[in-house]
């Protein structure tokens, strides 16, 4: 699956449920499980709830600028091999994770989860 581009972004801006958003478009420098992009707009759409869409706009904008730094800098996250035994990395924006695999070309993000989130058992499940 391609990566938060256009598309999911205006879909996600909108704040949308995840099943009206539309398919995403291919994005070079990174990539998005359908998982991912499913917990993406899912944390969008709960900011939005709780908070406005002022502040889901500016949670959503620094998730999609960190995606695009990781995709530049695929080393630049942390590894926990306590949690995992599989090379992924972790890249905290707010209270959120980005997960992704950094030897995959383009970068691949296969959660982006609150940090609140029992890790080791999510990742324990297939992405």
């Amino acid at each position: 699956m391609a990566g938060w581009g256009n598309g999911d972004c205006r879909a996600a801006r909108s704040h949308r449920a995840p099943q009206q958003a539309r398919a995403p478009l291919p994005v070079s420098g990174y990539r998005s499980t359908p998982k991912a992009h499913a917990e993406l707009l899912e944390i969008v759409d709960y900011i939005a709830r709780k908070s406005g869409p002022e502040r889901a706009h500016a949670v959503l904008d620094a998730l999609l600028k960190a995606a695009e730094l990781i995709a530049e800098y695929p080393s630049i996250g942390h590894l926990r091999e306590d949690l995992v035994d599989e090379p992924v990395r972790f890249w905290p924006v707010y209270s959120y994770l980005l997960i992704y695999r950094p030897e995959t070309r383009p970068v691949e993000f296969i959660h982006v989860v609150s940090g609140s989130r029992h890790i080791a058992a999510l990742l324990k499940r297939k992405a």
